[in-house]
């Protein structure tokens, strides 16, 4: 069911242009559930994004690469 909601769910990503607050996208370039391009089309859209792509990692990053995702997450608030 909760597979079948998001393939079903409507593009909401226009809201990313209207935000101005920071947004950090981080991905794994390796994600195969959210592909490179989907992260590159969101960073482009949020005027006040960062985009962080984490080599040799998937979508589930945060568990990969612990380091280099929470060095991003630092790095963002610095």
């Amino acid at each position: 069911s909760a597979l079948r909601g998001m393939a079903l769910r409507e593009d909401t990503s226009f809201s990313l242009a209207q935000t101005s607050i920071p947004i950090l996208i981080i991905s794994g370039d390796k994600d195969i559930l959210i592909p490179t391009q989907q992260s590159i089309n969101m960073h482009a859209l949020a005027k006040y994004s960062k985009l962080v792509m984490i080599p040799d990692a998937g979508h589930l990053s945060s568990l990969e690469k612990p380091s280099e995702w929470n060095q991003s997450v630092k790095d963002m608030f610095q």
